[in-house]
């Protein structure tokens, strides 16, 4: 059944949201982002499981939040599509440079998602912040970075989204989606436990911290430690034509 769950993830700022509103509209069936209805139900009622609070409790949060959504698109049937799965929550945590708790590493693993996730990667021209999403533009570029590693890391093929409207991303996803059940692709295999991100590199300190100076400096984080081979060219022309 997990083959059918199609994810959508990237750093903040890309169009992922505006995709998937567009997706819903449609007729696909979506499961909105957690962490941005988190923010506004913490800002509400004065918690601080925020991303420049308590960013554990955040995190355990969007986890609780995620699992109840999989479930739930479990009982039913037919296509779903995920604004962010359950391992844009380990980015989270390797991006902030936060332990990797052992049950969010198993989630991650055990809860499946169809074997190619869809990245919508940074986009200067559209980046904008507002009251939920404070990043900046090196911190947004360093969140795509991340996703990819973590994705790639659990045995995931990134599929990147064109630098285009809406309306051509959403025919592209459609088109993407038909052909993986043309061909009969199956949810890749759960990987092994050492397949989480483990290499340290630099990138720019997030916005997951509540003294987080103006003009960040470089912070070792973690990510994927395994080099890959880049994937097969696909035969299918949307799998890398950005529509004109």
């Amino acid at each position: 059944m997990s083959a059918q769950f199609f994810v959508v993830t990237g750093g903040p700022g890309a169009g992922k949201t505006s995709l998937i509103t567009e997706l819903s509209r449609r007729g696909f069936h979506t499961i909105p982002e957690s962490g941005r209805a988190i923010i506004r139900e913490e800002m509400a009622s004065g918690g601080d499981a925020l991303p420049w609070a308590d960013r554990m409790a955040y995190a355990e949060r969007m986890l609780e939040r995620d699992l109840h959504s999989y479930i739930a698109v479990q009982a039913r049937s037919g296509m779903a599509i995920f604004d962010r799965g359950i391992p844009d929550i380990l980015g989270y945590l390797t991006l902030c440079n936060l332990p990797l708790p052992r049950h969010i590493a198993a989630e991650s693993k055990a809860k499946r998602y169809n074997r190619r996730v869809f990245l919508a990667p940074y986009w200067d021209d559209i980046f904008a912040q507002d009251t939920e999403r404070k990043q900046n533009r090196a911190e947004a570029q360093a969140t795509c970075a991340v996703m990819r590693e973590t994705y790639t890391a659990l045995g995931y093929e990134i599929i990147e989204l064109p630098l285009t409207d809406i309306e051509r991303r959403a025919d592209f996803v459609t088109a993407q989606m038909s052909l993986r059940f043309d061909r009969g692709l199956q949810p890749v295999r759960a990987p092994t436990a050492n397949a989480l991100p483990t290499r340290v590199a630099s990138l720019p300190t997030p916005e997951c911290s509540p003294d987080r100076p103006a003009n960040p400096p470089a912070r070792a984080v973690l990510v994927s430690a395994r080099r890959r081979s880049p994937p097969a060219p696909d035969p299918a022309p949307l799998r890398r034509q950005t529509p004109a």
